[in-house]
């Protein structure tokens, strides 16, 4: 990788290049281009590999297939948006490391988000029972997520409830007052408004 020259076209394909930190195999250079027409084109000369892409998520993609050594020379996608959810809510919570070790074999495959559903898992110091002993994200580790996705052009979407699914909250006496029952909010209520508003 050291002795291969990179020509891109957007700075986010260098910093995401690196972040990924591929074998490439014995190439010479890689050369990015936008373009309109496919959402991209490989095209290999004399080790030198040239990629026409439409959107950066269409450059990764094309370079996965050239990490893979499964040249498929161009490609029009059916979907403008792909991605996946993952559930940090049950169990052991992912932890950064994971997240970005994901989120470089998304940027492969060319997905553009990743959501976060985070029913207790993302700290708030206005509610600190929130994510209690339970490995949740902090505000500096979701902008860390973030920062490394933007290079990938891969939306980071941190996902919570607004009326259900509230079982972790209300193992403590402390959401008494806003609860319905089981595990939903009590509607109509200030203080339940007041919480929403705190975790927003």
């Amino acid at each position: 990788m050291n002795n291969l020259v990179l020509d891109f076209d957007d700075k986010r394909l260098k910093k995401g290049f690196e972040q990924l930190n591929l074998k490439i195999g014995n190439y010479k250079s890689i050369k990015s281009i936008k373009c309109e027409k496919n959402n991209y084109k490989i095209k290999i000369e004399e080790k030198n590999i040239l990629i026409k892409y439409k959107t950066v998520n269409d450059f990764y993609r094309a370079l996965g297939h050239v990490v893979a050594n499964d040249f498929l020379e161009c490609e029009n996608k059916n979907f403008n948006e792909m991605g996946v959810m993952l559930d940090c809510s049950r169990n052991a919570v992912n932890n950064v490391s994971m997240l970005k070790k994901l989120l470089d074999k998304m940027a492969l495959l060319g997905y553009n988000y990743l959501m976060l559903y985070m029913e207790d898992t993302l700290f708030n110091s206005k509610e600190k029972y929130l994510g209690y002993q339970r490995g949740s994200y902090t505000y500096k580790e979701i902008k860390e997520i973030e920062e490394y996705a933007e290079a990938y052009n891969i939306e980071i979407i941190p996902c919570i409830q607004g009326l259900a699914h509230y079982t972790a909250y209300f193992k403590t006496s402390r959401f008494d007052n806003i609860r319905d029952v089981k595990d939903i909010l009590l509607c109509d209520s200030e203080e339940t408004y007041t919480f929403l508003e705190n975790i927003i």
